[in-house]
């Protein structure tokens, strides 16, 4: 992670990671080499090791579009992603829509 992106404990059991100036394909980068990262590290408990795995759910916010909007997106792929197996990184894209309104801005 960058020095600008922020990690912070979300609800109970998640963990949410805004990645500023972040595109879509580069926050599932990251999403799938930190979870590539875990699952390639197990946990050391005594003379046993405990795999890990992790699910995450990933989107983008640009624009006029609500941090809130995007939360639930996030929140809707991760859920998605635990759903569809466990240990993998779904994504749910912000309507086109708000991609329109923001490419027109600055012209």
């Amino acid at each position: 992670m960058r020095a600008q992106d922020v990690l912070c404990r979300w609800g109970g059991e998640e963990i949410l990671i805004l990645l500023p100036e972040t595109d879509l394909k580069g926050a599932l980068h990251l999403a799938e080499k930190l979870r590539l990262s875990i699952a390639g590290e197990p946990m050391r408990a005594g003379e046993h090791l405990i795999p890990q795995t992790i699910s995450l759910g990933v989107t983008s916010c640009r624009g006029r579009d609500a941090i809130e909007n995007a939360i639930k997106r996030a929140d809707e792929a991760l859920y998605k992603a635990k759903d569809g197996g466990r240990n993998r990184t779904e994504v749910i894209a912000p309507p086109q829509s708000e991609y329109a309104v923001t490419d027109r801005q600055g012209i």
